[in-house]
C-alpha cells in the first residue's frame, strides 16, 4: 500500500538520486517509476528509498515541453515527451502552485519539463523511514 507524503513537507527545490524506469501518466497522476532511488529533501534528512513508485496525483492540464542545453526558450509538445526522458534531474515548486518536473531527454542532451498545474496528493509505493516521517509530520502540526 503506498504511504502518502505531506504536501507542506515537500521542499520548494528538490534533487532526487534516482535510477528511473519510466514515466507515465494519466488524466489524474504522474508516475515515476525507479529501479533505485533516494527521495532526501536534505543531505540527511531521506524520507524514501529503493526501488518504487513516486505519484503525484494532480489537477489540470499538464503542459510538456523541451529546450536545447544553452537555449532559454521552452518548445511546448505533447505527452509523446514521456518516453523519451532518461533522468529525473529535478522537482521545483513553483509561487503559483504548480510543479515543474525537469529531466533529461535520451536524445541529444535535450531537457525535458512536465509541469503540473496542481499537486494534490504524493504517494510513495517503496521503502519509508517511519520514524523520519513522523517527525516531519510532528513539525506540520506544530
Amino acid at each position: 500500500m503506498p504511504t502518502e507524503f505531506p504536501l507542506p513537507l515537500f521542499p520548494k527545490q528538490l534533487l532526487p538520486d534516482v535510477e528511473l524506469d519510466a514515466v507515465t501518466m494519466d488524466e489524474t497522476a504522474l508516475t515515476i517509476s525507479v529501479s533505485d532511488s533516494e527521495w532526501a529533501i536534505s543531505r540527511d534528512i531521506e524520507y524514501f528509498f529503493g526501488p518504487g513508485e513516486m505519484i503525484f496525483s494532480f489537477t489540470g492540464q499538464p503542459t510538456f515541453g523541451w529546450k536545447k542545453p544553452k537555449e532559454e526558450a521552452w518548445h511546448k509538445i505533447t505527452s509523446e515527451l514521456l518516453e523519451r526522458l532518461a533522468a529525473l534531474e529535478r522537482i521545483e515548486r513553483a509561487d503559483n502552485d504548480s510543479w515543474l518536473f525537469y529531466f533529461s531527454h535520451r536524445e541529444k542532451g535535450y531537457l525535458g519539463i512536465v509541469i503540473l498545474e496542481t499537486v494534490t496528493k504524493i504517494e510513495w509505493t517503496g521503502e519509508v523511514d517511519e520514524k523520519v516521517l513522523e517527525l516531519g509530520k510532528s513539525l506540520i502540526q506544530q
